[in-house]
């Protein structure tokens, strides 16, 4: 079973290894690592998760592969943002920027990474 960055999955029993509705983001095919994210408000920490025992309970029927559509009306294109929307989604993206484009693929989820670029971050004030 082939699983993707952004692949969404929820449990179908209780024997499955995810909490809840989760969405995939990061894996290691190499050291048989997933990230997920669970998708509640608020927001909790990724938790990881060996990608073969992820795997595992899709096989077994404990967790499925969830489908996920974006409703078009949160579809927008740059060309309809105003310059205002603009520059608020590019504040934004200022902020998680050196969290996400970081010095390798993943990095944030390396064990001990995040507080040190978090930190590292909130020290660019």
């Amino acid at each position: 079973m082939k699983v993707q960055v952004n692949d969404c999955f929820e449990p179908l029993t209780e024997f499955s290894v995810v909490p809840g509705f989760v969405r995939v983001l990061y894996l290691n095919e190499r050291y048989d690592a997933v990230v997920l994210i669970q998708l509640t408000d608020p927001p909790r920490q990724p938790i990881g998760l060996g990608l073969e025992e992820l795997r595992g309970s899709v096989i077994a029927g404990d967790t499925k592969l969830a489908k996920v559509v974006t409703p078009e009306f949160l579809l927008v294109l740059e060309d309809d943002l105003d310059e205002k929307k603009k520059r608020e989604r590019d504040e934004k993206w200022n902020i998680i920027a050196p969290l996400i484009d970081s010095g390798y693929p993943g990095q944030i989820f390396a064990p001990g990474e995040m507080g040190q670029m978090v930190g590292a971050r909130d020290g660019l004030k």
